[in-house]
């Protein structure tokens, strides 16, 4: 049961990042212009992830969660996403020097990544949305 809690704890921390990195995407979305496609691709990866997670949680809330076998592996799989979220997040968050541009009108806000870049993080949130599928597929098998 413990582990089920745990679980469902780290789907939820999941899509609170989620829903805080979509909000950060947005905002980069105005400010930034030549970054557009790829701001939009993590974003898309980002919003599938955190659906996947939704769904997740939807079960574990249910009368199957306690009944899950491969929840372990679903907890790593969540733990996995979650620390790939929290790393954009600490990325994407702006520093205290554009809140001091901020207040003189400056836009300081700037795309922190390359396309390769782009691409790795990508791949990782796909990585960790299948992993989450396939550990959700075993359980419900």
């Amino acid at each position: 049961m413990a582990e089920v809690l745990g679980t469902a704890a780290s789907a939820l921390a999941v899509i609170e990042l989620a829903a805080k990195i979509t909000k950060l995407c947005a905002q980069y979305g105005k400010d930034v212009s030549n970054a557009k496609d790829d701001i939009g691709r993590i974003n898309t990866e980002v919003t599938n992830l955190k659906a996947v997670t939704e769904s997740v949680r939807k079960i574990l809330d249910g009368p199957q969660g306690t009944k899950l076998r491969t929840s372990q592996n679903l907890h790593t799989a969540l733990q996995d996403g979650q620390g790939e979220l929290q790393k954009l997040e600490e990325d994407l968050s702006p520093g205290k020097s554009r809140k001091a541009m901020s207040r003189f009108g400056l836009r300081a806000l700037k795309w922190p990544f390359r396309s390769e870049d782009v691409q790795k993080k990508v791949d990782n949130f796909q990585r960790c949305s299948a992993m989450v599928f396939a550990a959700l597929q075993v359980d419900q098998t």
